[in-house]
């Protein structure tokens, strides 16, 4: 039997990603969040059918999450996660460099407050390949 996950997922736009992840079968826990309103998500194309299968499924959906401060959510402060996802990190199309890599910076330093301290964060996947040294 493996280990049960609590995964966090950041930056959610349809919330196509994390119902992909809730399928796969390798994470039971999941807490999906946007930065949006729930209002502005379940405008985007497939969102509000996305966010019933998450809850169909028993996972926790949230709005109005910003990964720069998470301990600052009131849910996700009350929890500690062994993985905290964020699929696409950005600002925005145009937004540039460096803001883009300040928006990473924060995020990281966020993820400390609420992340298990023998775990760490992805971006991008699940699991981050090992380094072989030769």
């Amino acid at each position: 039997m493996s280990e049960r996950l609590e995964v966090l997922l950041v930056g959610e736009g349809n919330f196509s990603f994390s119902v992909a992840v809730c399928e796969s079968g390798d994470v039971e826990n999941i807490t999906a969040s946007c930065l949006q309103t729930e209002q502005q998500a379940v405008a985007q194309e497939h969102a509000a059918h996305n966010i019933q299968r998450l809850r169909d499924r028993g996972c926790t959906v949230l709005f109005e999450v910003d990964c720069t401060c998470l301990n600052e959510h009131e849910v996700i402060r009350r929890s500690v996660y062994d993985r905290i996802i964020f699929n696409f990190p950005h600002c925005g199309r145009k937004s540039g460099v460096k803001k883009n890599r300040t928006l990473l910076a924060k995020f990281f330093i966020s993820c400390a407050e609420v992340l298990k301290a023998w775990r760490r964060s992805a971006c991008g996947s699940m699991q981050r390949p090992r380094r072989h040294s030769m």
